[in-house]
């Protein structure tokens, strides 16, 4: 009789913990976010939309790849564009990566900087409000360095707009690694 009672909330417990591991443990789709695997070129990441200009696909001395964006002409926005889907029902994301910034000059503005713009749409590709805060830099950062965001997901956002750039620097380069996206607990943030 006395199992009975301690079994039935035990399992509850275990179910409970394995749902919420479960959720934490989920990642939003991003294809070769480490940046690992090259195109069949070898000249750039594969699965990443490539840019026109000022963007480089750079190897450190131990061999880990990233990508680079570089100022090809001061005052020009230099930006990598990528759309994400949002799994439904997700009310919160954390976003890591890890970036360096070198020879880093501002724009005649003082938000034209290194950042990582974002926007969400619905699934008719209609923007939804609030976007998420930009992570920004503005100082140089030789060694890399890692980043932790954490946002609110609207009502009905489908897409993640994701967009690394310089925008409309002066100069320097804007080094970006390791980028994850995972489902968080949207209640610390309310």
């Amino acid at each position: 009789m006395k199992t009975k009672y301690i079994l039935k909330p035990l399992l509850s417990c275990l179910l409970a913990l394995s749902a919420i591991t479960a959720f934490s443990a989920s990642s939003v789709h991003l294809p070769n976010a480490d940046f690992q695997r090259a195109n069949a070129e070898n000249d750039w990441p594969d699965d990443w939309p490539r840019l026109k200009e000022g963007g480089s696909y750079g190897a450190d001395e131990d061999g880990n790849r990233f990508i680079r964006l570089t100022v090809s002409q001061p005052g020009k926005m230099i930006m990598l564009y990528r759309e994400i889907a949002i799994p439904a029902g997700t009310e919160a994301l954390e976003l890591k990566f890890r970036y360096r910034l070198s020879d880093f000059q501002r724009g005649e503005q003082s938000w034209f900087d290194a950042r990582i713009m974002m926007e969400f749409m619905d699934a008719s590709r209609k923007q939804v409000r609030p976007n998420p805060p930009a992570p920004n830099f503005n100082r140089n950062q030789a060694e890399w360095t890692e980043v932790s965001r954490k946002f609110l997901v609207p009502e009905g956002a489908a897409i993640l707009k994701f967009m690394p750039c310089l925008f409309n620097a002066k100069s320097g380069s804007f080094d970006l690694d390791d980028f994850s996206l995972t489902p968080c607990d949207a209640a610390e943030l309310r």
